[in-house]
């Protein structure tokens, strides 16, 4: 039908799926990206008597990657319609959030403030749509109440799916590109679990540089709202 708004819940979104070959080259080219991450991770680790926290990181991302690419090539014999073929050249998406956890690959090892690296299948999902969107000259809208808690891998995922094409241009495809250039990690201490001490902890997020760049990339695909 000509529908100007389809509203569907987060559970059911994951069954529209874009076309096995659209999927399949997006997955390629993040297989690529964790392949190269486990090499410099390798390098890096290189006469170690056991796998780095880099290594094993890369290791379960590529193994992540490589399951959805089997689960692609034993769905692709079905024949359903796709999220292409409906026609789909917006998406807005509420509590976005929740699509947070979006996996990336980078060379830091035990480090406070990075999230999940590799990430859940739910927000590859999102990013393969919206990867659909930006090639199609479509839209795409982000709506939340808390677009950041307080990480800069956060803000680099929401640029991800909002403004690939900045970072591109600005050079930081990838994840710890975007870090050197607006923030480090640092070393301090911090009260332990147990409160009876201190520890020292390297933690991503204490310091920043080159703000306005920052801010001027983010704000380009941001719009701060309050009451």
């Amino acid at each position: 039908g000509d529908w100007d708004l389809v509203i569907v819940p987060h559970s059911s979104f994951k069954f529209i799926s874009v076309s096995p070959e659209t999927e399949e080259r997006f997955l390629n080219q993040a297989l690529e990206d964790a392949n190269a991450a486990l090499k410099e991770a390798e390098a890096e680790s290189e006469g170690g008597r056991f796998k780095s926290l880099g290594v094993k990181a890369a290791e379960a991302m590529i193994a992540s990657i490589q399951r959805r690419m089997d689960a692609l090539r034993a769905r692709s014999k079905d024949k359903l319609v796709t999220f292409e073929q409906m026609g789909i050249d917006d998406l807005t998406i509420d509590e976005s959030h929740e699509f947070k956890n979006l996996g990336y690959s980078s060379n830091l090892e035990d480090v406070r403030g990075m999230g999940n690296k590799v990430g859940s299948s739910k927000a590859m999902d999102l990013y393969i749509k919206t990867r659909y969107l930006h090639e199609s000259n479509g839209s795409i809208a982000f709506m939340t109440g808390t677009p950041i808690s307080n990480s800069a891998a956060e803000m680099y995922t929401i640029m991800r799916y909002l403004a690939p094409d900045v970072l591109s241009e600005m050079g930081l495809d990838h994840f710890d590109a975007f870090r050197l250039q607006f923030v480090d990690a640092t070393t301090a201490f911090e009260p332990t679990d147990s409160g009876s001490g201190l520890k020292a902890v390297t933690r991503l997020g204490r310091s920043w540089s080159n703000m306005r760049s920052l801010m001027d990339a983010y704000y380009s695909v941001a719009d701060v709202v309050t009451n």
